[in-house]
């Protein structure tokens, strides 16, 4: 069975390079025009967390205990654009606000649910991720338990939308997973034409897997369509093009754009 997560007429890159991050105390700032000027920042890879960029600094073993609820972690990045673009936010892990140049475009407080905002890039772009301390949040969370663990820790757990994994002694270790843990995209505005209702089939031929995806394109689009598959594998997304020599039309059937795999 074939799952789409989303289908654009719009290209779709992955914002992948040149993240940094950092740890403060929590609430020491507010947005990113009040962090301190001397804070340490650290190669990042996304997607990733804080603890594997802790790890591949050197500063981590990858096996002593590691608790970072407790501390705000900063994501930065910067980037060259211009124009109207969807930025997609795959997974954040957990309590995040990001900021555009400055300006706040939203908080999200669920590590599960993927979140996209339109917002127009100027020529230099900085984007920041804060995650909030959990801990901090957690404190400010009222409300009567319908069900108690021993499992996890702190019990309060049980308000955040987030993974017990790393926070369930006896169970597994504890390294609190914080940060963008699923990719970043940025999808450029096409205003020529759009994508119609896309079907996808998933098919097996001599052990091998194979997609083939079937849409209708509407408007004025180019005759050398290309078309990109992006396909996840754990955190990693790989990419597979497809192109479609047909005729331009005001509406078409693009189809045989297909990946497989063994």
């Amino acid at each position: 069975m074939a799952r789409l997560q989303s289908c654009s007429a719009s290209p779709t890159g992955s914002l992948a390079d040149g993240w940094e991050c950092a740890r403060t105390p929590p609430g020491a700032a507010a947005d990113p025009a009040s962090l301190a000027g001397d804070l340490r920042w650290l190669p990042a890879t996304v997607p990733g967390t804080f603890a594997a960029a802790l790890r591949d600094a050197g500063e981590w073993d990858g096996e002593t205990p590691l608790e970072l609820d407790h501390q705000d972690i900063w994501y930065r990045t910067r980037f060259s654009g211009g124009g109207d673009e969807i930025l997609q936010f795959e997974g954040l892990a957990t309590i995040a606000d990001v900021w555009l140049n400055g300006e706040r475009l939203f908080r999200s407080e669920n590590m599960f649910l993927p979140r996209e905002i339109t917002v127009h890039a100027t020529r230099s772009n900085e984007l920041h991720i804060c995650f909030r301390s959990l801990t901090a949040w957690l404190q400010g969370q009222r409300g009567r338990a319908r069900w108690r663990t021993r499992i996890a820790t702190p019990p309060t757990l049980r308000f955040a939308r987030t993974t017990l994994l790393g926070r369930m002694p006896g169970w597994c270790p504890t390294v609190h997973p914080v940060g963008p843990y699923r990719p970043v995209l940025r999808q450029r505005r096409n205003g020529d034409f759009t994508l119609g209702p896309v079907d996808a089939r998933a098919t097996v031929h001599d052990g091998a897997g194979r997609l083939t995806l079937r849409c209708a394109i509407v408007g004025d689009c180019p005759e050398d369509l290309t078309a990109v598959v992006l396909r996840r594998l754990g955190h990693h997304v790989v990419r597979r093009h497809s192109t479609d020599s047909a005729p331009r039309s005001t509406q078409r059937q693009a189809s045989n754009a297909s990946t497989s795999t063994s």
